[in-house]
């Protein structure tokens, strides 16, 4: 019995099979993100309430993960005189870090970091902060997962299988062609090797945005709301460090304590324009936030949230 009988399209040479080829694949491909984009099931309806005294590390993780929230401790620990940039637009710890009072487990390391005098991207390399970082964020991830704001842990595997079947299929199909090929004594098969790989790359690049939220569609919409409810705090913290000229008041730090974590929601670019614009230019040349600055304790104290309206 000949390999192909059953299926009429592997008798296809030339042009017809690499259509037929490429018509399966993009078929593949299409199915592959749908399966993906409906495994999340989460509702948007009866959203947890916007919290009215937010916790900057709580809304830094959300917003942004943990490299987020490594920015915003920075950020607080420099405007606290703990932390500065040299000359050379490096990290490193102030002659008053040496005596800085009381300290969290998470400040204590983002500090020991910085003892290695690191360029603003480079950071995130330090494997004690991440880490720590993780280990302060714990609380934070179980409350988020609770209320379904995160894609379920068997979201990876999800994306492993699709993919292992969306290889296999790709491939097998075209090395079953390879195989008739040979068998009929062809050779006219680069042009089948070199869409094949194009599918498979394809495929790996489906699965990865199908995959890169790192929130589920119930947690995209809470951070929509939490944004659009802090909103016009966010727009009155900005206007105070503009002056009426229109220029950046460089005197002043562009976000005090009751507002960091403005910035964990919104990102660095609303440094952009203020006093403190060198550390979201550097920040964003660099890589990929909040702590309250209200006192000298706080990983993320909530009662320093309430200050910026909402």
């Amino acid at each position: 019995m000949w390999p192909g009988d059953g299926f009429a399209f592997l008798d296809l040479h030339g042009g017809a099979f690499l259509l037929s080829y490429a018509l399966f694949a993009g078929l593949t491909l299409s199915i592959a993100y749908l399966v993906l984009k409906a495994s999340d099931r989460t509702s948007v309806s009866s959203l947890p309430l916007v919290p009215s005294d937010p916790d900057p590390i709580e809304i830094a993780y959300l917003a942004g993960g943990q490299h987020n929230v490594i920015r915003v401790v920075l950020y607080d620990m420099i405007q606290r005189g703990l932390v500065e940039f040299d000359a050379d637009s490096r990290l490193r710890p102030t002659q008053t870090s040496a005596h800085p009072g009381k300290l969290t487990n998470l400040e204590e390391h983002v500090l020991g970091a910085v003892q290695f005098n690191p360029r603003a991207g480079d950071i995130y390399e330090n494997a004690l902060l991440r880490s720590a970082v993780r280990k302060a964020c714990d609380p934070f991830r179980a409350w988020l997962e609770a209320q379904q704001l995160l894609p379920p842990r068997t979201a990876a595997l999800l994306e492993k299988r699709i993919l292992q079947i969306g290889l296999s299929a790709l491939i097998g199909l075209a090395l079953l062609k390879v195989l008739l090929a040979w068998l009929q004594e062809r050779k006219d098969v680069g042009f089948l090797v070199l869409l094949t790989v194009v599918a498979s790359v394809g495929l790996l690049g489906v699965v990865a945005a199908a995959g890169s939220d790192r929130l589920s569609k119930r947690g995209n919409a809470w951070l929509a709301q939490l944004r659009l409810t802090y909103s016009s705090a966010k727009t009155a913290a900005v206007a105070r460090r503009i002056d009426v000229s229109g220029e950046p008041q460089r005197s002043a730090s562009a976000f005090d304590g009751a507002c960091l974590f403005l910035i964990g929601l919104y990102g660095f670019e609303i440094l952009l324009g203020t006093a403190d614009e060198q550390f979201a230019q550097l920040f964003k040349r660099g890589a990929d936030a909040s702590v309250s600055a209200c006192g000298a304790g706080g990983c993320g104290g909530g009662g320093c949230g309430g200050g910026c309206g909402g």
